[in-house]
C-alpha cells in the first residue's frame, strides 16, 4: 500500500474476501489485487462474485498467492482468468516453450503473410505442443498487411490449416502496409478489408479478433462488424463480443487504457530501481579501478 501511495495511487485494504466485496459495493475501483487465499470468502470466490455482479464493468483483477501449487492454474481459470501471448515470429520456438511453461490459453503469431509462413508456424506448434495441449490452446495468426490478406485464400488451402484456431486483424500495421496514416484504422477501406477477411475466416469456423489502435472512436467500426467479431483487444486487455459492445463499452476501453498506463508506470518504476542499484555498484567498481 505504501508503494502504491508513493506512485500516486489511492489504495484500500480488505482483510477478507467478504470485506473486499463490501468495499467494491460502495466504492468504484479500477484494479483489485486479489489474494487467492483469504478467510471467510477466498479470492477465487470473490472474483466470481465480482464478475457476476459487475459483468464487463468489473475492475481489472490480478490474482496473487504466495503458495502456488500444481492445479492452481486450473482453479484460477475457473474463476475467469485467461492468458493470451503474442510470440516473436512464426517459428519463435523459445517463445512457444515459454508459453507452454506458463500455461497459455491463446498463442498468436505475428507477420504471417504467406501459406509458407503459416505452414512453418503450425508445424512448429505441432513440434512444441503435445496433442493434449494442442486441444486446449487456441493458435491464432496476425493478419497485419495487405499482402497477408490477399494471400489468405491460399493459406486456407494448406493441409495444416485445420490446426489454426483464428485470426487477428492487426489494423495499425495493416494501414502502414498500404502507406496510410495510423488514423486510417477506422476508415471505410480498412473496415471493408476487415469484413472480407473475417467473413472468410468465419466460413472456416475460425475465431475472429480485431486489434490495433482500439479506442472509443473504434466502437462504430466494431459494432458494424456484427457477428463477425468474436473479440477485440487493446494492447493489454481482450474483450469478448457482443457483451463488450454494449452501451458502456466506452468505459471498458478507457479502463483498459488506464490499466496499460498503470502497467507501464510499474514497469518504469521497477527498472528504474534496478538501474539505480546498478549505478551505485558501477560507482563503487570505478572507484576501485581508479586506485589500480
Amino acid at each position: 500500500v505504501r508503494v502504491l501511495a508513493q506512485m500516486g495511487y489511492d489504495a484500500r485494504v480488505a482483510g477478507s474476501g467478504r470485506e473486499a466485496l463490501e468495499l467494491l459495493a460502495h466504492e468504484p475501483f479500477d484494479v483489485v489485487f486479489m489474494d487467492v487465499q483469504m478467510p471467510e470468502v477466498d479470492g477465487l470466490e470473490a472474483t466470481r462474485r465480482i464478475r457476476k455482479t459487475a459483468g464487463p464493468l468489473a475492475p481489472v483483477i490480478i490474482a496473487m498467492t504466495a503458495n502456488a501449487l500444481p492445479g492452481d492454474r486450473e482453479i484460477c481459470l475457473a474463476a475467469g482468468a485467461k492468458v493470451t501471448l503474442k510470440i516473436g515470429g512464426c517459428e519463435a520456438l523459445r517463445d512457444m516453450y515459454d508459453a507452454r511453461s506458463i500455461g497459455v490459453d491463446v498463442l498468436v503469431a505475428p507477420m504471417v503473410e504467406t501459406a509458407f509462413s503459416l505452414r512453418k508456424y503450425l508445424r512448429a506448434v505441432a513440434n512444441v505442443f503435445p496433442e493434449d495441449e494442442q486441444a486446449r490452446v487456441d493458435f491464432l495468426v496476425n493478419i497485419e498487411t495487405e499482402t497477408a490478406a490477399k494471400n489468405f485464400d491460399e493459406m486456407m488451402n494448406i493441409p495444416e490449416f485445420s490446426m489454426l484456431g483464428g485470426v487477428v486483424m492487426g489494423r495499425v500495421d495493416y494501414t502502414g502496409s498500404m502507406n496510410l496514416d495510423r488514423k486510417a484504422v477506422d476508415s471505410e477501406r480498412v473496415f471493408n478489408d476487415t469484413k472480407a477477411l473475417l467473413t472468410k475466416a468465419k466460413s472456416k469456423g475460425l475465431t475472429c479478433v480485431v486489434g490495433g489502435a482500439i479506442a472509443v472512436d473504434s466502437l462504430p467500426f466494431l459494432r458494424d462488424l456484427g457477428v463477425l467479431a468474436d473479440r477485440y483487444e487493446t494492447r493489454k486487455v481482450c474483450f469478448n463480443c457482443p457483451g463488450a459492445l454494449g452501451p458502456d463499452a466506452d468505459k471498458g476501453i478507457l479502463k483498459a487504457v488506464w490499466f496499460e498506463l498503470l502497467w507501464l508506470k510499474n514497469k518504469r518504476s521497477y527498472y528504474k530501481t534496478i538501474a539505480e542499484e546498478d549505478e551505485k555498484r558501477i560507482a563503487m567498481l570505478e572507484e576501485r579501478f581508479s586506485h589500480v
